[in-house]
């Protein structure tokens, strides 16, 4: 209740506890249920105010969902009027605002539990992606995989929904993602923190499917739904060190890379350079015939590829 409180403190609206409950009309209860939906009508961040692209302060007010749907459910329960079941409909309402009683960044409150928590709302979990100049939360990325519902993304992740810890450190990642609920935005949000300023929202969503595509994780050919399942295993083994069940590894350090020697990796470069080789081969021969033209393998071959690839390695070590 501690954290309810201090999110509600800076508000000049109270915040409103509400408990609806439905009865059948004969008092026979066979059954009895509980629906709880987050009630937070608008969400500014308080101190920690939520700006910069892609944020979209002006869709704050979506934070409220989970209660428009309880209210919803209590709506058609009383007009179905469901018998031998009793239903109760919780919602925890209040707006996270900023005014001089507001939580301050880094003030410990204590929920009902007994657990003490900095902050306001937790910490959500990130992730780079090449050319991306911000911080992606897990859960946007999964949306722009294709993974859209909550459960199907935490199956990724949790291999045990009744993990009550890891399931914990996930709601905050799920609590910052949910304006966000289909594909299409999670890639226009993606774009827009990346190299697409001032370009028109299909460009933006054009160029974040190219970096999820082609950047994303590039251990061999990997589709969308096998790099969503590494995706959610790297955050597993992320989790679980939070949670300190394995120990923590420095992957930067030398005892922990696998170290090739001259030999392999120019073997490595030059297979590289030469697949490019067959592959303009391929692709020229293909024109050619697509437009009834002869042959000529003086132009088909480029020598160079080999040898300009080579030389740049060597001088950049790239």
């Amino acid at each position: 209740m501690g954290s309810y409180l201090g999110v509600a403190a800076a508000s000049a609206n109270p915040p409103h506890f509400i408990h609806l409950c439905y009865k059948p009309t004969d008092g026979n209860v066979k059954r009895k249920l509980a629906i709880v939906g987050k009630g937070l009508t608008f969400d500014s961040g308080g101190y920690n105010i939520k700006t910069g692209p892609g944020y979209s302060i002006e869709l704050m007010k979506f934070d409220m969902g989970g209660s428009a749907a309880v209210f919803g459910a209590a709506k058609a329960l009383g007009q179905i009027k469901p018998p031998g079941v009793e239903v109760h409909f919780i919602v925890a309402a209040c707006e996270n605002m900023i005014s001089g009683t507001g939580m301050r960044t880094g003030d410990i409150v204590t929920a009902s539990n007994g657990k003490t928590i900095e902050g306001s709302s937790g910490q959500y979990v990130c992730a780079t992606l090449p050319y991306i100049r911000a911080n992606i939360p897990i859960i946007i990325v999964f949306r722009a995989l294709g993974f859209v519902a909550d459960k199907g993304i935490l199956e990724h992740i949790c291999y045990d929904f009744s993990d009550t810890q890891m399931m914990e450190l996930l709601r905050p990642s799920l609590e910052e993602a949910f304006v966000i609920q289909n594909q299409q935005v999670a890639l226009d949000y993606i774009g827009k923190h990346g190299a697409t300023v001032g370009v028109t929202r299909e460009k933006r969503i054009k160029y974040a499917k190219e970096i999820l595509q082609k950047e994303m994780l590039r251990v061999g050919e990997l589709c969308e739904t096998k790099k969503a399942y590494y995706f959610g295993y790297i955050i597993h083994r992320l989790l679980m060190c939070a949670l300190s069940r394995r120990a923590e590894d420095d992957r930067d350090h030398y005892g922990n890379k696998r170290l090739d020697l001259a030999g392999p990796l120019l073997g490595g470069l030059f297979r590289m350079l030469f697949r490019k080789l067959t592959r303009d081969v391929r692709s020229y021969m293909q024109k050619c015939v697509d437009n009834g033209k002869e042959v000529n393998f003086q132009f088909a071959i480029k020598a160079k590829t080999v040898t300009s690839g080579l030389k740049y390695s060597l001088a950049t070590g790239n």
